[in-house]
């Protein structure tokens, strides 16, 4: 009990001398509050406020409020704007970094070009590859077809400096290889696509608005003689777009399939290209017409009548046959043999045919081209056609003088017994005397020896069935 009462005596004096402690700083404060303010700590400080400050307005409206403090501070609401959204005017500072930036893209890209070109010309084939592919960092600035201070892009420019292992990158990166040179003469059939040798050094003008100048990827590498070499670098699709770039230039300029236009200049490599790489053949210009859908007039006839009047099927002749023909009329023999090997219809070989109604096997009679004679028959050519004239190519061999030729086609199933002009046709032309006659009495008139000793020699070793029927003399 002693101690309980000692324990409460002792808190009681601490309490009491605490208490006066704080009398003492109260009234230190109330003499000299600035000596205060130095004791109280800073954060307290910041809490509490400096002295001399106004309090908030908040108690003084609660304190006035006659509901006391239960009761919030209604303040007038103020809109918050996000600073995101609020617009900023474009300062000199910003403007020139701008006009910094992009004067460093364009130093940047003019580097980049020039690197391209210097591996262009070193044929740095895995550095071109590197800097053209999308995934480069920098492959945006440098797109493969710009143009230099000349007009030129890359790939005209390894084409006519003669790399072949550039160009065939740059055209694998999907360079355009009809781009082409500032010059303003035409090149080879106007189109400048490929040269025709006629005039290298290019045409002052020419006769087609739809021609264009300069000179093209193409051209340069054709002239060099490397586009074949280049071809075989690219990849298979790659072929395949320059040669159908090719094929659609020419149809565009020619009006007419790209073989016509080929056989008929004489371009053999492209005909061989094109012959091979036949996916790359643009569709034909004229497309053949549509059927009738109206009644056929054979449906009211009889059943034994209605085959008479029944419309006959035209052989509609593939531009394959039309090329062949193009090259048997401007004597490009060896196109000729380019297109037969390639494969023609026998339904369409002997429907092409000239204005004097002379087929492929007339024109290669005519000329004495044995090989050509040869293979047209093998192809399914018919030495029983006849020409507007009444000749049949036996009949066109013996008057220019081809012994071998009337030799082949003798073999080929052509036959000496017929004449000029037998089946009625060629009658209302006036020849120079060959009317009625066969081969062998026109190569009597023209003084072909030869060609009679050689029917001589088919006569004895038993070739042809048309020998045993036929006098010699």
């Amino acid at each position: 009990m002693k101690e309980k009462r000692g324990r409460l005596v002792r808190s009681a004096s601490s309490g009491i001398s605490s208490g006066l402690s704080g009398a003492k700083r109260l009234s230190g404060a109330l003499t000299n509050p600035d000596e205060v303010v130095e004791q109280v700590p800073e954060r307290e400080r910041k809490e509490v406020g400096e002295p001399g400050e106004a309090e908030p307005l908040e108690d003084d409206a609660r304190a006035r409020s006659p509901v006391g403090l239960q009761q919030p501070l209604q303040l007038p609401h103020t809109p918050v704007i996000d600073s995101e959204y609020e617009p900023k005017e474009k300062s000199v500072f910003d403007s020139a970094v701008v006009d910094t930036q992009e004067t460093q893209d364009i130093e940047n890209t003019s580097e980049i070009r020039d690197e391209l070109m210097r591996c262009i010309e070193h044929e740095q084939v895995g550095r071109i590859k590197q800097m053209l592919s999308p995934s480069h960092a920098k492959s945006a600035h440098i797109p493969v077809d710009w143009l230099n201070e000349f007009g030129e892009s890359p790939a005209l420019c390894a084409a006519r400096n003669g790399h072949v292992k550039s160009c065939a990158v740059l055209l694998d990166q999907g360079a355009d290889p009809l781009a082409r040179d500032r010059s303003v003469k035409f090149f080879g059939d106007g189109t400048g696509v490929w040269p025709d040798g006629s005039n290298p050094l290019g045409h002052g003008k020419v006769n087609n608005p739809r021609a264009r100048a300069g000179r093209t990827v193409v051209y340069c590498l054709k002239t060099k003689g490397i586009f074949e070499e280049t071809l075989a670098e690219t990849w298979p699709a790659t072929r395949i777009r320059v040669l159908r770039a090719i094929a659609h230039a020419l149809q565009d300029f020619h009006q007419r399939s790209p073989l016509v236009v080929v056989a008929t200049h004489g371009y053999v490599d492209l005909a061989a290209l094109l012959l091979t790489h036949t996916v790359a053949l643009p569709p034909p210009v004229v497309a053949p017409p549509p059927r009738s859908t109206a009644p056929a007039l054979s449906a009211s006839l009889p059943d034994g009548l209605q085959e008479f009047c029944e419309p006959k099927q035209v052989n509609v002749p593939s531009d394959r046959a039309e090329a062949l023909l193009a090259a048997c009329s401007f004597e490009h023999w060896q196109i000729a043999l380019v297109v037969l090997a390639a494969g023609v219809t026998r339904s369409s070989i002997d429907c092409v045919k000239d204005k004097l109604d002379r087929t492929p096997l007339h024109l290669a009679a005519s000329f004495g081209q044995e090989r050509l004679v040869g293979m047209l028959l093998q192809a399914g050519a018919s030495p029983h056609v006849w020409s507007r004239r009444g000749r049949q190519p036996l009949h066109e061999a013996a008057t220019a003088g081809h012994a071998e030729v009337c030799a082949c086609l003798l073999e080929g199933g052509a036959s000496l017994d017929t004449r000029v002009g037998e089946s009625g046709i060629g009658r209302q032309i006036r020849s120079s005397g060959d009317m009625n006659k066969n081969a062998l009495e026109i190569a009597m008139d023209c003084g072909h020896v030869h060609i009679l000793e050689r029917m001589a020699t088919l006569q004895t070793t038993g070739h042809g069935k048309s020998f045993q029927r036929t006098r010699m003399f």
